[in-house]
């Protein structure tokens, strides 16, 4: 009770200090209230969370009512002790009800985050690898700050990168960003302090994406023009063809990439069918991922057996 009692003086502070009409918010509109971990306030019967005590750790479901109203947004979340607060959560789950997140980032400090989870059913969310999208794809929110994997490849369908979306994420060395991202929000790879490469498959990022501001870690990572997967700039055969784009097609169609030694499943020929075995090797490297939607248009395979590897 005493936290909640200091942000509300903090706020009621705040607002003495600052000239009226600076700010949209009637404090006296809402009815503000802690539960268990979350404190929150109530407008128009629906409750927001702006705040969740830092001691909250491990797998995190978000309430979908908190004192009977349902949790439609998320304002903030842990920001204690130098915005170091939520460092003990490793997944998210996000309720059915939850239908706005105000601001990219509010789980960036939450630097052990491994993956997001997305109620099913839901209408306005999805995550695809432990990382958190609008449902259609259009935008992708939020990186998990504690994801380990060293390169990530932004999915086909995004057109905008949230605000502070990969915010934390001090793992990520390269990122691939395909010609149908069209808005980079500011401050996208705040604290990325060891990204080095942008893998980019236009050949100016200028002509097609808006980029906000404070993107310092994005313009200071060394950007590959011409490329559509990661580490490959595009090759192209005396035709004009792009035998990179196309990639190789092996073991009855199934196409690949390889970088940093391992191989990732990027797909398959529509013709293929049955049963499909996945190799647990390709040119002698050991195949670790299978990527989005890699056989999302094979509509004739009847069965997939997944390798150890």
């Amino acid at each position: 009770m005493k936290k909640l009692l200091s942000i509300l003086l903090a706020i009621v502070l705040i607002i003495s200090i600052v000239p009226l009409g600076a700010f949209d918010i009637d404090v006296n509109a809402y009815e503000w209230a802690e539960e268990g971990y979350y404190y929150y306030y109530v407008s128009n019967g629906e409750a927001t969370i702006y705040y969740v005590d830092h001691s909250i750790s491990g797998d995190v479901v978000i309430p979908s009512t908190l004192g009977g109203y349902p949790v439609t947004k998320i304002a903030g979340f842990p920001m204690d002790d130098g915005y170091s607060g939520c460092k003990n959560i490793t997944s998210i789950t996000i309720p059915k009800t939850l239908t706005n997140i105000s601001d990219g980032g509010v789980f960036g400090s939450c630097e052990n985050l491994k993956s997001f989870i997305v109620e099913e059913g839901h209408k306005y969310f999805c995550a695809v690898d432990g990382v958190l999208f609008s449902k259609d794809l259009d935008v992708l929110y939020q990186y998990p700050a504690g994801k380990t994997d060293s390169s990530y490849t932004i999915p086909h369908g995004v057109k905008t990168i949230y605000n502070r979306a990969f915010a934390g994420c001090k793992y990520l060395t390269n990122v691939l960003i395909f010609k149908e991202v069209t808005s980079i929000w500011y401050q996208v790879f705040a604290g990325c302090k060891n990204l080095t490469d942008i893998w980019y498959e236009g050949v100016n990022q200028n002509d097609f994406i808006n980029i906000s501001y404070e993107n310092d870690e994005l313009f200071s990572a060394t950007w590959h023009y011409d490329s559509c997967a990661l580490g490959l700039l595009h090759d192209y055969n005396d035709e004009g063809i792009c035998n990179v784009c196309s990639k190789v097609k092996i073991l009855q169609y199934i196409e690949y990439e390889i970088f940093n030694n391992e191989v990732t499943i990027t797909g398959c020929d529509g013709s293929i069918s049955g049963d499909v075995v996945i190799p647990s090797t390709i040119e002698g490297y050991p195949v670790t991922r299978i990527g989005y939607g890699a056989f999302s248009f094979c509509d004739g395979i009847t069965s997939v057996v997944i390798p150890d590897s």
